[in-house]
């Protein structure tokens, strides 16, 4: 009897990547998974470069990945998928927010702010040809305000994440992790029945409804009452499997 491939869509910032590193425990754990004939696919609201620079000298092995919120997905290193923001949408943001000033976005390293990324570059300026992301950072004053303009303005052609108090990032609304993640079940031809997600933020909330999905024991309260079980690391969602 032919074995039944199993994918797991795992988050990366406080899922996989906790406490500024990964846990020799986890990446055996994918190893496992991975060598018992499964998938492995990351899926981050962070920029190729943001992950990279996590990732560091890391002996994580994957099989896709997916950045931006799923604005990009790459294959052993190959861009499978990228939508970019409608740019007449990206200038009146950029407008609006007087982004072209140095001041009020920052290409500095390691930093909060307004910044914009494309598919490989996690920091570009503000007109770049084919952005993907934008990154803004509010008040506690503003922030309600802003973010119902965006929705009220631009709400049916752009996506919005909350994604940690007072920032939020704005994808094309043809873009999504639920959108990348259907794109390689569909490549790898899996059913939806074999298909384990995990993660802690409120973008990973749609995969999560969708598919087997677990729960950080970190995660915010919206996702939790959505998952089938809360763990405390991907290995231990992975022990279930196995």
């Amino acid at each position: 009897m032919k074995k039944v491939k199993k994918v797991i869509i795992s988050d990366f910032d406080d899922t996989l990547y906790v406490n500024n590193k990964i846990s020799d425990k986890d990446i055996k754990s994918i190893d496992k998974f991975r060598e018992a004939g499964n998938l492995f696919v990351i899926a981050t609201g962070s920029s190729y470069t943001s992950f990279l620079r996590k990732l560091g000298n890391s002996k994580l092995n994957y099989d896709y990945l997916i950045v931006n919120h799923g604005s990009t997905i790459f294959k052993e290193n190959n861009i499978m998928f990228n939508e970019v923001l409608d740019f007449n949408i990206l200038k009146e943001i950029v407008k609006k927010y007087n982004l072209e000033d140095n001041n009020n976005y920052t290409l500095v390293k390691n930093t909060l702010g307004n910044f914009f990324s494309t598919a490989r570059e996690g920091l570009v300026k503000p007109y770049t040809k084919n952005i993907t992301k934008i990154h803004l950072e509010f008040t506690d004053e503003n922030f309600k305000k802003e973010f119902g303009y965006l929705k009220a303005n631009y709400g049916e052609k752009i996506n919005i994440y909350e994604i940690s108090s007072n920032n939020l990032e704005i994808i094309s609304s043809k873009a999504s992790k639920l959108i990348a993640i259907e794109k390689v079940l569909n490549e790898e031809k899996i059913n939806i029945s074999n298909v384990y997600a995990i993660g802690d933020g409120n973008s990973d909330i749609e995969m999560i409804k969708k598919y087997n999905g677990y729960a950080m024991n970190s995660s915010v309260f919206e996702l939790k009452k959505y998952c089938i079980k809360e763990v405390s690391s991907v290995s231990e969602l992975i022990k279930d499997l196995l």
